[in-house]
């Protein structure tokens, strides 16, 4: 039997969809609330999020103007994770090895350490990321690539924070069991 074109659109966008919910979740909004940044009726935006219809170009559009990575978004890479992508496959081994294995030593060390010198380690560790930051602004050209900024502590701590507001505005949004 023959599937739906509907079916196969709304499969096609079932990952977009995923992440779209966890972008409104982190933002700690309400489904209206995200619909409505998205010029878009609440109960069209439920259906999005519920995968009941397909992701339309102009939602699409609409989340990147509200700040969503697009790469992360399609095909859930963020611009960061290419960019060290192609800083390892590009660097030369005579550079590379040296960085990683520094970089692997200094997280064993982290997670051998105890939790009151994890901070002095984690001072460490951003320098060496840093390093291949260094080398993609160097070597490529890229527009984007300006946009990249160096990792520090806030980074973590801000994935951290929106992996803490995930968590606690599903648990708001959740209905309760029975």
């Amino acid at each position: 039997m023959a599937r739906s074109k509907h079916k196969e659109a709304v499969e096609a966008t079932s990952n977009i969809a995923d992440r779209m919910r966890l972008e409104r979740l982190s933002r700690g909004l309400t489904q209206e609330e995200f619909a409505d940044m998205l010029g878009v009726s609440a109960r069209q935006y439920g259906r999005y999020e519920n995968k009941k219809c397909p992701i339309t170009f102009k939602v699409i559009f609409a989340l990147e103007e509200i700040g969503m990575d697009l790469g992360y978004l399609l095909d859930g890479v963020t611009y960061r994770d290419k960019f060290f992508q192609r800083c390892l496959e590009t660097m030369p081994d005579e550079e590379l090895f040296p960085k990683l294995l520094a970089l692997r030593d200094t997280y064993q060390e982290y997670f051998a350490a105890d939790e009151d010198e994890q901070s002095e380690i984690l001072d460490k560790i951003f320098p060496l990321i840093n390093e291949f930051i260094a080398y993609g602004k160097e070597h490529y050209y890229d527009e984007k690539l300006r946009t990249v900024p160096e990792y520090r502590e806030d980074t973590n701590a801000y994935e951290a924070y929106r992996d803490a507001m995930i968590e606690e505005n599903t648990r708001k949004h959740r209905p309760p069991l029975k």
